[in-house]
């Protein structure tokens, strides 16, 4: 029991790590080209700097909090779903909040795909369970990081 609880928890500590370090490459580049839309608009003279600097200030506080709250989605995930319903491309980040669950957790390889039981929808459908929940947690800790800015 101990050496199953043991590997358990050393399972949980790699995709935590994997999470953190090639997760946010991709969330990075993600945020960015969206922030660059909106600087665009600004260049352009369509958008006011100071409202872009607002949104931008935002943005990436919101998208932080959503990145790190991911994390303990990302670990239920793999560890409940990987090997049951699909076999991963690469096994290091199956799990972006922000991104469903059959482009994310497969990759774009050719190795990875779903298993006997599984299928987009149903992997999708679990993503779904997970990604709410944090997308909800996120919001409530985003209001209370920036309380200031919520009050009428």
């Amino acid at each position: 029991m101990v050496f199953v609880m043991s590997d358990l928890f050393l399972r949980a500590a790699f995709e935590t790590f994997w999470y953190f370090a090639l997760g946010a490459l991709p969330t990075a580049i993600a945020g960015s080209s969206l922030l660059a839309l909106l600087w665009s608009g600004v260049l352009a003279e369509k958008v006011d700097a100071a409202k872009a600097s607002l949104l931008t200030k935002r943005f990436l506080v919101f998208g932080a909090t959503l990145f790190i709250l991911g994390a303990p989605a990302n670990m239920a995930f793999t560890l409940l779903l990987r090997g049951r319903l699909y076999v991963p491309d690469d096994p290091f980040v199956d799990f972006l909040p922000w991104l469903p669950a059959s482009a994310s957790a497969l990759g774009l390889g050719s190795r990875g795909h779903y298993l006997d039981a599984g299928s987009s929808v149903l992997l999708n459908a679990c993503w779904l369970v997970l990604a709410l929940p944090v997308w909800g947690a996120a919001l409530a800790t985003y209001r209370r990081l920036l309380k200031h800015e919520w009050q009428w």
